[in-house]
């Protein structure tokens, strides 16, 4: 699997699991708008084949070197970002993984078979764009652990996929701005997560960062039941020059922080 089939694979699926990204897209292109995508998003459990350390493994089969690693205390997460050494241009990635032995026994126990399903599957880039590794969990063990970590209970549901593709607002040509293009969206009649603020970061961090609210899917539980749970959003990232007069190419941790709350139920 090539870079380009990659992220046309990530793109296939994520585009059915969130209709506004589609919207969105179509709302740009009719102000003739060529949209540029900045980065997307993957999350992934420590202790399994698709760690932090097997992921980037594959990344690098792509053209793909570390940028930096972060550390959400709070979130129980860890997190590394990627850039293409070939093509400078290609969308960054950003990594996490939800740290084991933190959340209750019983939680923990929902994540092992999980974790079963993600070490038994190929190591393979077309396994990062699949979803699903394990047979789905029950609605009460969702509930479980969303109560204690918002992302172990989207990541029991989905899998491993991207949560979040991302606009360069700096490539757009009809806004000045991430304060332009946030007025649009909510004219559009999106939601923007507001953990945060709005507008996360600044210029002074050298990056500006917002992002709708995941979209609502129906999905059919282990159990039977059937269940609107938020799915994926979209992200909208304007960078900053830094010293050198250079894009800043990195991600910053408390901006972060809050994009990841866009998936959450209480949104």
């Amino acid at each position: 699997m090539d870079r380009s089939t990659f992220f046309d694979a990530l793109w296939a699926r994520y585009r059915q699991l969130t209709p506004q990204a589609d919207a969105i897209q179509a709302g740009l292109q009719a102000r003739g708008e060529s949209v540029r995508n900045d980065h997307i998003a993957l999350r992934s459990l420590a202790g399994t084949s698709f760690d932090l350390d097997g992921i980037e493994g594959l990344l690098t089969t792509l053209g793909y070197q570390r940028l930096e690693q972060y550390v959400f205390p709070d979130k129980h997460l860890d997190a590394r970002s990627y850039q293409c050494v070939a093509e400078t241009d290609a969308p960054k990635i950003f990594v996490s993984t939800l740290r084991r032995g933190v959340l209750s026994n019983a939680a923990e126990a929902i994540l092992d078979s999980c974790a079963a399903g993600l070490t038994n599957a190929p190591v393979t880039l077309e396994t990062l764009t699949a979803g699903v590794c394990w047979p789905p969990v029950a609605y009460a063990s969702f509930q479980l652990l969303a109560s204690e970590s918002e992302y172990a209970g989207w990541l029991s549901a989905w899998g491993l996929q991207a949560n979040h593709f991302t606009v360069s607002v700096n490539h757009l040509k009809t806004f000045h701005g991430l304060t332009e293009v946030n007025a649009w969206i909510r004219d559009s009649g999106f939601s923007l997560n507001q953990s945060g603020g709005e507008i996360k970061g600044s210029a002074e961090v050298l990056l500006a960062q917002s992002a709708t609210v995941a979209d609502q899917f129906d999905y059919q539980f282990g159990c039977g039941e059937t269940h609107r749970i938020p799915s994926c959003f979209y992200e909208f990232a304007e960078r900053f020059p830094d010293a050198s007069g250079a894009l800043f190419q990195g991600f910053v941790t408390a901006n972060a922080n809050h994009i990841f709350d866009s998936t959450n139920r209480r949104q």
